[in-house]
């Protein structure tokens, strides 16, 4: 696969992504991975082409990687090459699969958004179910809940910072801090709407801080119920 780096952001200018990766915070050089120097900055930054004039920028994620998530970080290179001071304009998390972002390689239908999900951690079995038999609308308002078990058992969440992803089929990611109880119910009630590009393949996810992630779940938004 090819061009799983996607950024949006205004035509003509100059970007570039450091990767990161998540397990241990080291940073991509072009050859390996290595602690964050700010000496080598230069040989951090992973090419990307705009489009046409479209203002999508794109690049590849480096070949041969191991299957994990990876922290991409967009810069716009304000000089001649990439510097330490160069501005921080996106960011996006990669659930790497070993060939493609798992996220947007397992297509599934809108219905599959209520199905459970599942994603193997270091601390064990993190599962979640939910999402409800809900039409998803461009520009409505939702409340996103996701009931969260660890190892199959209920989980207090009460004190645990969860934090819900959305990824657009263009590719850019957002977030909110959702709220979990001490059953594992989480919960992010919209003020504004986070569904604002029509599409099939918009994913969720929910983030436990320290444990990781859910698995994806694919859906769509259609213009009308």
């Amino acid at each position: 696969m090819a061009n799983e780096l996607r950024p949006h952001y205004q035509s003509g200018k100059a970007l570039y992504a450091v990767l990161i990766r998540a397990a241990d915070g080291l940073v991509w050089n072009g050859t390996g991975w290595e602690s964050l120097a700010a000496a080598n900055w230069g040989t951090y930054a992973v090419t990307l082409t705009e489009q046409s004039t479209t203002g999508f920028y794109y690049g590849s994620m480096p070949a041969a990687q191991a299957a994990g998530l990876y922290d991409v970080n967009y810069f716009l290179r304000a000089g001649g090459s990439p510097a330490t001071g160069d501005t921080l304009v996106s960011q996006q998390s990669i659930d790497w699969s070993g060939v493609a972002d798992a996220a947007v390689s397992s297509r599934a239908t809108p219905a599959d958004v209520r199905a459970a999900v599942s994603a193997a951690t270091s601390a064990g079995v993190i599962s979640a179910t939910g999402l409800g038999n809900r039409p998803l609308t461009l520009g409505s308002l939702y409340k996103w809940q996701l009931t969260v078990t660890k190892d199959g058992a209920v989980w207090d969440l009460s004190a645990a910072t969860v934090t819900f992803w959305w990824k657009r089929p263009n590719g850019s990611k957002f977030s909110q801090v959702a709220a979990g109880d001490s059953s594992g119910v989480c919960t992010y009630q919209d003020v504004a709407s986070q569904l604002d590009a029509t599409g099939n393949t918009w994913t969720f996810s929910a983030q436990v801080a320290g444990y990781g992630w859910t698995v994806p779940v694919t859906f769509g938004v259609v213009g009308s119920p």
